[in-house]
């Protein structure tokens, strides 16, 4: 019985088929951690926790984070290789891996899809290289960030993106124009500065960030949402 990603397997054994006694022995074969993830794309987890993504084009969207086809293994996952020739990361697809503590993405990816990196508490940095034009709701939802860069091509920051992360600061890019519902919502964001094109902010961007003390605005924002900077207390 041959291995798959969740079960173990055996090898083709033999006996004798008057006596019994076996010949060559079944010998047991770990489960195999790779398969595909993508039209085109494959991924595989070695030994050391690095989970690679190969191949080009998209990954798949996954709508529940057990979709995923490591999720059993996301325990088991330390870093994360996006290789050259991914042009999407697919959504949920590294949600809750809670020991994940690093991230390589390629210069070439485009999109960064919803709830992606969500719940991956472990994560304290990652470089968002400047292809990257579109990134989903919850991203980075309640990750251990603490610093960040961010594509300067981006355009708009989604719903949740940041959510409960822990960075103290961080330099938004020109390109952005909108901040979306709950963007950066129980943040630890000591100051930020919304750069000039930002035309609306969402109903509880700025909510519940309670070490914000600083934050510019400029008059290109027509819009600001419902409780946009509720219990901000530390704000003057």
């Amino acid at each position: 019985v041959a291995a798959t990603n969740t079960q173990t397997g055996l090898t083709e054994g033999s006996h004798c088929s008057v006596c019994g006694e076996v010949i060559v022995a079944q010998t047991i074969v770990p489960v195999t951690k790779s398969g595909t993830c993508g039209k085109n794309v494959t991924w595989t987890l070695d030994d050391e926790g690095t989970l690679t993504i190969s191949g080009s084009g998209a990954m798949y969207d996954y709508n529940f984070i057990f979709e995923a086809p490591w999720y059993s293994y996301n325990a088991e996952v330390y870093k994360v290789i996006i290789s050259d020739g991914i042009t999407e990361i697919g959504s949920c697809a590294f949600y809750h891996c809670e020991n994940l503590t690093n991230v390589t993405i390629p210069n070439g990816l485009k999109t960064i899809g919803e709830c992606a990196f969500g719940l991956c508490s472990s994560l304290t940095s990652i470089y968002i290289p400047n292809s990257v034009t579109g990134i989903g709701a919850g991203a980075f939802m309640y990750c251990g960030l603490t610093d960040i860069s961010i594509s300067e091509n981006l355009t708009y920051i989604s719903q949740s993106m940041f959510e409960g992360c822990d960075f103290s600061s961080i330099v938004l890019p020109n390109s952005i124009t909108g901040i979306g519902k709950k963007a950066f919502y129980l943040c630890r964001l000591t100051s930020i500065s919304i750069p000039e094109g930002v035309k609306s902010i969402g109903n509880e961007a700025f909510s519940i960030c309670t070490k914000l003390t600083n934050i510019t605005i400029p008059t290109s924002v027509k819009t600001i949402g419902t409780d946009a900077f509720k219990l901000c207390v530390a704000l003057k």
